[in-house]
């Protein structure tokens, strides 16, 4: 493991993802990554148990081993579910460079609220996982669990005072061991992490991918989720004829 990206979502991360693996750091893992997995999604569930769980005496996590072990493919970790276990990541693995992905608070918060809990609070969204398969049900557990430990059930209600202590932990923790640590913000170029990296600027733009509107977008979000709205209930409208001209057909 070469680099710990600890910022949260939401503030580059996968824009950082991207720029890594141009940067030729081909294995770089991400919340996108988890599913592409055998078993990752259930361990990230079990790790968030274990840590965070209410009923648990003495909170523990994953041993140095197991750390290595899941991460044995990958040179490099962004995003969650990885930044909620920052110490455990910044002591498993001491001798990588730590990079903290930054906005501001009000910011952060805006885009959380617009894509990542708007998706997690959507009504349709917790229908359609009903016909989802059992992956796609255990990702939307993880992500229930993230809000619910992470964020204290709330990132309207709780969202900026957690950011901002967890920016404080990564700066702390880094400054006390005495690591190789970079602060990027959000908008920040190709020089500050080529220098802290010590590689050559690319002569492509930096990406910038997966902002609010692209992410609602993707998932359908606010007005771009009519079409699948439609769709989904007139599936259901016919689904629900079907079912209704069979049963008085078998009556007749």
């Amino acid at each position: 493991m070469e680099i710990l990206v600890l910022g949260l979502c939401r503030t580059g991360t996968m824009s950082m993802k991207l720029a890594l693996e141009e940067l030729g750091y081909k294995k770089v893992y991400h919340f996108f990554e988890v599913s592409e997995n055998v078993g990752h999604t259930q361990r990230w569930i079990e790790a968030l148990e274990v840590k965070y769980g209410q009923n648990r005496i003495e909170p523990k996590t994953l041993t140095k081993t197991e750390w290595h072990e899941l991460f044995k493919n990958y040179n490099a970790i962004t995003d969650i579910p990885a930044a909620c276990f920052v110490p455990e990541l910044i002591t498993a693995f001491p001798h990588a460079k730590i990079i903290l992905t930054t906005r501001s608070p009000s910011s952060w918060q805006t885009s959380m609220l617009r894509t990542i809990s708007a998706l997690h609070s959507s009504r349709l969204s917790r229908l359609e996982l009903k016909f989802s398969d059992e992956e796609g049900k255990s990702l939307f557990h993880l992500l229930d669990l993230i809000i619910k430990y992470y964020f204290r059930g709330s990132v309207s209600r709780h969202g900026i005072r957690v950011y901002e202590k967890h920016n404080e932990l990564v700066r702390k923790l880094a400054v006390d061991g005495k690591r190789e640590f970079l602060e990027f913000r959000l908008g920040d170029d190709w020089e500050p992490l080529c220098n802290f990296l010590g590689k050559d600027v690319p002569e492509v733009d930096f990406p910038h991918v997966n902002d609010s509107d692209s992410f609602r977008k993707s998932f359908g979000l606010g007005w771009y989720r009519f079409p699948v709205k439609f769709v989904f209930f007139v599936a259901l409208w016919i689904l629900g004829c079907g079912i209704g001209y069979w049963f008085v057909n078998k009556s007749a």
